[in-house]
């Protein structure tokens, strides 16, 4: 879905959107993160044409728990632990889902340790948080389309997330992981030619 059918009703409801080039992850725009597309911005793209973009969301007061992995038990016990600690229900899927979260006090991304299947395939819990972006709603590079899972909650309405509750999560989807037969690659390895 472009930035035209659902950026105005994000910005009504609280979000600091960003156009995102379509069909790819990263903002139209050098600058998004101090740029502010409200709503004269949006009634300008419908008319130039970005309005066609995909939309993103910025992480900083809007964090996303973005559950790299393709595990369908992982990411089923993750949905079951976001509910169990916040009742954090607006979610995005694509190639791999994500939770969106609200914030009082801005923090950096934070990231779990990365495991690695015996396939090849990374599995990795991020946080994304101030100086990050992601797509709420477009086409993934793989072109899988990103849709939510209803309506669009209110930014008010959002589950509170800090630093300790994303730390505990991190260290809950890394044991998640270990319990799978997955072991956390160390960074030494993760730079060794294959």
């Amino acid at each position: 879905m472009p930035i035209s059918d659902m950026g105005l009703e994000l910005i009504e409801k609280g979000y600091s959107i960003i156009p995102v080039v379509a069909g790819e992850k990263c903002p139209l725009e050098k600058g998004w993160t101090t740029k502010d597309y409200d709503k004269v911005w949006f009634d300008k793209a419908v008319v130039n044409g970005s309005a066609k973009c995909s939309v993103g969301i910025k992480s900083k007061y809007t964090p996303g728990a973005d559950i790299d992995t393709t595990i369908e038990a992982v990411q089923e016990l993750m949905f079951d632990y976001i509910w169990d600690h916040f009742k954090g229900d607006f979610i995005r899927w694509g190639k791999r889902p994500l939770v969106v979260f609200r914030c009082k006090t801005p923090f950096k991304k934070m990231s779990s340790k990365k495991f690695f299947d015996s396939d090849g395939e990374k599995h990795q819990l991020e946080i994304l948080g101030d100086g990050q972006q992601y797509v709420i709603s477009g086409t993934h590079p793989s072109g899988i389309d990103y849709r939510t899972n209803g309506d669009i909650v209110p930014v008010d309405d959002l589950p509170l997330i800090d630093v300790e509750k994303a730390q505990a999560m991190i260290a809950y989807f890394e044991t998640v992981m270990t319990n799978q037969g997955l072991s956390p690659v160390k960074k030494e390895a993760e730079k060794l030619p294959l």
